[in-house]
């Protein structure tokens, strides 16, 4: 049984779809974007037993993003219910816990999800946290037993997604096709790269699980040894980025710059290539992309220790990834 699973791949690819797909089985209880990881590395506190403040202050991570997730007025988003008095009756066992026997990041993680996956009448637990993938090596060091379920989408869908995305907690100026285009090579290319190192994990796309949902629900259902309900995708809700407005694709220019990046990394995953060249009318476009996602992440990375973090982790990233 695979009793922790790690959902894992690339912002924009249908992930909180499938997140809430999972929280529809009996037994799998699924929390999104925890960012778990880097909150541990943030508070430098990936080696060792924790300290009884890095403890508390893990615990209350995740805790707390439990809370959000609980009693959020989107249940797309939250998935799940628990009661205030069961997290804080949980979070006083852990540290209970913790003092008698202190544990390392990973051990806290699995007791703290654990307990809550059962108080929410589940068994076992998933962490939806799409860029974990750069951290797979780590997860699986530490969690050795856990499952990872890769998820991959068109990055041309992808990047359309960033330049138009809208509504709360969202920032375009995160946008730029050759970012994320490398950033989706990078992604597909870890996967290639540890998929025969590690015991437990499948690869699925997005167009796969909306096209043919049966086919694809039985192929996680035989993976994760789980049942996923029969029902059409299109009812369970919608995370888009056009909450108000028709679709959009990126222009020409864009495509080109990202079938340039990841061509081989498509045609390996079936995804075909269009037929495009860069165009002048497209250049204004993406001189303004470029100071505004240059801008912003200059800023991040100045004003912001955590933002640099993240910015040099994915950089070493990329670059362990190009030939």
């Amino acid at each position: 049984m695979k009793n922790q699973i790690f959902l894992i791949g690339l912002p924009r690819s249908g992930s909180t779809l499938l997140s809430k797909i999972l929280n529809m089985t009996p037994d799998i209880l699924s929390i999104n974007d925890l960012y778990y990881v880097q909150t541990v590395q943030a508070a430098d506190a990936i080696n060792g037993k924790l300290t009884p403040n890095q403890a508390a202050d893990l615990a209350d991570w995740i805790f707390d993003l439990a809370w959000e997730r609980s009693f959020t007025n989107n249940d797309f988003v939250g998935q799940f219910k628990l009661k205030k008095k069961d997290i804080f009756h949980i979070r006083k066992n852990i540290i209970a816990l913790h003092q008698k026997n202190p544990l390392n990041w990973a051990e806290l993680m699995d007791v703290v999800l654990s307990r809550l996956a059962n108080k929410a009448g589940k068994t076992r637990w998933a962490d939806k946290t799409p860029q974990n993938f750069m951290h797979i090596e780590l997860l699986y060091k530490n969690l050795p037993e856990a499952a990872f379920l890769f998820l991959f989408r068109d990055p041309r869908h992808i990047l359309a997604s960033y330049k138009y995305i809208e509504g709360g907690g969202h920032d375009k100026r995160q946008y730029h096709p050759f970012f994320y285009a490398l950033y989706w090579r990078t992604a597909v290319r870890k996967y290639f790269q540890v998929r025969n190192k590690i015991s437990d994990i499948e690869m699925i796309r997005y167009e796969d699980l909306i096209s043919n949902f049966k086919k694809t629900t039985r192929q996680l259902n035989s993976f994760l040894l789980t049942q996923i309900q029969p029902v059409d995708p299109n009812t369970i809700g919608s995370n888009t980025s056009f909450q108000s407005r028709k679709k959009k694709s990126i222009n020409p220019t864009e495509k080109w710059i990202c079938q340039k990046i990841c061509a081989s990394e498509m045609k390996a995953l079936n995804y075909e290539l269009d037929r495009v060249k860069p165009l002048w009318k497209d250049l204004p476009d993406l001189i303004l992309t470029s100071i505004r996602f240059m801008g912003f992440q200059v800023s991040r990375f100045v004003f912001s220790k955590d933002g640099r973090k993240r910015i040099l982790s994915l950089i070493t990233q990329i670059l362990s990834q190009t030939k």
